[in-house]
């Protein structure tokens, strides 16, 4: 990663999950202007253990059935946990709340996972206030694939992630620093099949200039504006929400 330059990126409150104003005031900026920005938290090693243990006791616990990608069907939260799937319940037709979303929710006061539930919603708050809010997902992953997972592509909305679990390393270019060409290995209309930022591919790509890098870890936030290129790699057990406005 050093051969990338990093993402700008502020430090959240000395609390460790609340949005100082002058953190609030870099986010809105951020929005303002299109640039990514990621909010560094202070989380304490045992807020991160105590929260770990709080979602692997409710993913136990549950026995419903929720949407996994890739073809996956509908599976238990335990079954996803323990194998190399992504739950993506809420991105099909359903009448069952996300169960990141409603695990947060209804955390008991005084928890790790009721102090994020307080962040999540001071996050989408912010991000209403600068663009309609079009989905709140959010995602977990079990075991990561053998295969890394992981394609280039970019989104046609603005996100802020929120990461509960595990790490996420996003890699990001700016929206002009490729564009899309017919081709087998190209993938849909948003993506680069064919581009990776550690491989040199046949189509012209992303400077290592162009190229930016972020690691993140629970609490941390990235807001990732519509249009920017982004291949993301993530550890196994990773859980992240999102709140995704345009």
């Amino acid at each position: 990663m050093d051969d990338f330059q990093e993402v700008k990126h502020v430090q959240m409150d000395r609390s460790g999950l609340t949005l100082s104003r002058r953190t609030e005031a870099s986010l809105r900026n951020a929005m303002a202007s299109d640039t990514p920005l990621v909010i560094r938290s202070s989380l304490a090693d045992r807020d991160i253990m105590a929260l770990t243990d709080e979602w692997e006791l409710f993913v136990a616990q549950n026995p419903t059935l929720y949407q996994m990608g890739d073809g996956r069907g509908r599976q238990t939260l335990a079954t996803m946990w323990d194998s190399p799937m992504r739950l993506e319940h809420d991105l099909q037709d359903t009448t069952t709340p996300n169960p990141v979303m409603a695990w947060l929710s209804a955390a008991p006061p005084g928890s790790v996972a009721a102090r994020f539930w307080q962040l999540q919603q001071q996050l989408e708050e912010l991000a209403a206030s600068h663009r309609p809010i079009l989905r709140r997902p959010a995602f977990a992953t079990g075991l990561v694939p053998t295969d890394g997972g992981g394609i280039t592509h970019f989104d046609e909305y603005n996100n802020t992630a929120l990461v509960l679990s595990g790490m996420k390393t996003f890699y990001i270019a700016p929206p002009d620093s490729m564009s899309w060409e017919n081709g087998p290995r190209t993938g849909n209309r948003n993506e680069r099949l064919d581009v990776h930022p550690f491989v040199l591919g046949r189509h012209q790509e992303p400077s290592l200039k162009q190229w930016r890098v972020t690691m993140l870890g629970c609490g941390d936030v990235l807001y990732l504006p519509s249009g920017w290129w982004h291949h993301v790699l993530s550890t196994s057990h990773s859980v992240m929400t999102n709140v995704w406005t345009g």
